[in-house]
C-alpha cells in the first residue's frame, strides 16, 4: 500500500493535476479496485505505474485529462475527469490506460452537470492536499423537489467555503460532492447527513478521502 501511494504521488507531482478544458464537457471517471484481482509484486506496480503515467501524461500534454487524484484509504482507486465530445470518446481515453487494459479496475463513467463550484487550473507550484468526497446515490423516492433543495444546500455551503465542488453525474442520478480541504472526514459526514435529501431517505451516500492538488477547485465567492 505505501509504495503503491508513493508512485501515485509521484505520478501527480510529474505531471499535475489539472488542464484548461478546451471540449464540450466534462466527465468524472471513477476507477474502482476490481474485486478478487491478484496482487501484484513491487516490480510489477511499478512497471504498471510507469506505463499509466506515460499513459495519462499524454492525455494530459493532449488536454483530454482535466483533473486526477487517488483514493487514500486502504480500498484504493482514482478518480480523474476527462474533457470530450462524447461518452463513447471519453471511455475511449480511459481505455489506453495500461492498468485498465489489465483488467485491473471496474470503469464508472459519466457526464457531469456543475451543481456548485467550478474547476480551474491550479497555480504553477501547487502541493496535494485532501478532500473529504461524498457520492450520493439517489433512493426510488427522490423526487425533483428533493434535487432542488439539494443544490441549494450545497450552493449554500460553498459560499460558506465548507463545499468546493458538486456536480451530479448524468447516468446514473448519482451527486459528487468534494468538501474543503480536511484530513478527517467527520466534520464533512456530519454536513452530509443535514442535507436535505439524505434527511428525508431520498439519498444514501459514501464519504472517502481524496487527494488531488491545492486550487483545482475554484473559489468564486471572492
Amino acid at each position: 500500500m505505501g509504495s503503491r501511494f508513493t508512485i501515485i504521488v509521484s505520478f501527480l507531482l510529474a505531471i499535475g493535476s489539472v488542464r484548461a478544458a478546451d471540449s464540450t464537457a466534462h466527465f468524472f471517471v471513477f476507477l474502482d479496485p476490481k474485486p478478487g484481482r491478484p496482487p501484484l509484486n513491487l516490480d510489477s506496480i511499478r512497471e504498471f505505474q510507469a506505463l499509466h503515467l506515460v499513459s495519462m501524461d499524454q492525455l494530459y500534454q493532449e488536454k483530454k485529462l482535466v483533473v486526477t487524484g487517488p483514493y487514500v484509504d486502504t480500498i484504493g482507486g482514482e478518480i480523474f475527469v476527462i474533457n470530450a465530445s462524447s461518452a463513447d470518446e471519453a471511455m475511449a481515453f480511459v481505455q489506453t490506460n495500461p492498468l485498465v487494459q489489465a483488467n485491473r479496475f471496474v470503469i464508472r463513467l459519466s457526464e457531469i452537470e456543475t451543481i456548485a463550484g467550478s474547476i480551474c487550473e491550479p497555480p504553477e507550484f501547487f502541493y496535494l492536499v485532501k478532500h473529504p468526497l461524498v457520492v450520493l446515490t439517489e433512493a426510488k423516492t427522490c423526487s425533483d423537489e428533493h434535487r432542488s433543495t439539494q443544490a441549494a444546500y450545497y450552493q449554500q455551503l460553498l459560499e460558506q467555503k465548507k463545499v468546493v465542488f458538486a456536480a451530479r453525474m448524468q447516468k446514473d442520478h448519482k451527486i459528487v460532492v468534494i468538501f474543503a480541504q480536511n484530513d478527517l472526514v467527520a466534520p464533512a459526514s456530519e454536513l452530509v447527513k443535514n442535507d436535505p435529501a439524505v434527511r428525508a431517505g431520498a439519498m444514501r451516500y459514501t464519504l472517502r478521502p481524496w487527494m488531488t492538488s491545492a486550487g483545482v477547485f475554484c473559489d468564486l465567492t471572492q
